[in-house]
């Protein structure tokens, strides 16, 4: 009863007038199942002409970075960027953050200045990620090399 009443809000959620190239943290919904929801949503939009084995890797891989791990270190099936009190969600120790977990330490700031992005922000954190795979595949390396600290998480999913 309850995953059904969460699947019609989910839906609800995903069918709103709000197109997901306008989506803010505000139109995040703070339970991390619709949330995970709306952010694969947003990844396949903004990934669309990638192939749909690649869309799926980037929401294993978000799942992995953001959602946490299952107890034999793989992905749970959540994608979050906002916790449940709405905060930004990030690792303590490398405050890389958001959803793709955008390092800022190794993803330059001044890209980020450069395209008028906001990391912070989940659709322009969905973008930076989309910009680093762009890149990677551009120079013919893996497309997801930027994710590699948690390839044995996203190898499970």
């Amino acid at each position: 009863m309850l995953r059904s009443l969460l699947t019609a809000l989910a839906l609800l959620v995903l069918t709103t007038e709000v197109a997901y190239t306008q989506i803010t943290n505000k139109d995040l919904s703070l339970n991390p199942r619709v949330q995970t929801l709306q952010i694969k949503a947003l990844i396949d939009e903004v990934f669309a002409d990638y192939s749909a084995a690649d869309r799926k890797r980037m929401k294993v891989i978000a799942d992995c970075e953001s959602g946490g791990k299952n107890k034999s270190g793989g992905p749970n099936g959540l994608i979050t960027h906002l916790d449940s009190k709405g905060r930004l969600v990030k690792n303590s120790r490398t405050g890389a953050a958001g959803a793709t977990q955008i390092y800022a330490a190794s993803h330059s700031r001044t890209f980020w200045a450069r395209q008028s992005l906001n990391p912070n922000e989940i659709y322009d954190n969905i973008v930076y990620a989309r910009a680093l795979a762009d890149e990677r595949k551009r120079v013919g390396q893996y497309v997801f090399a930027d994710w590699t600290a948690s390839s044995a998480c996203y190898r499970q999913g």
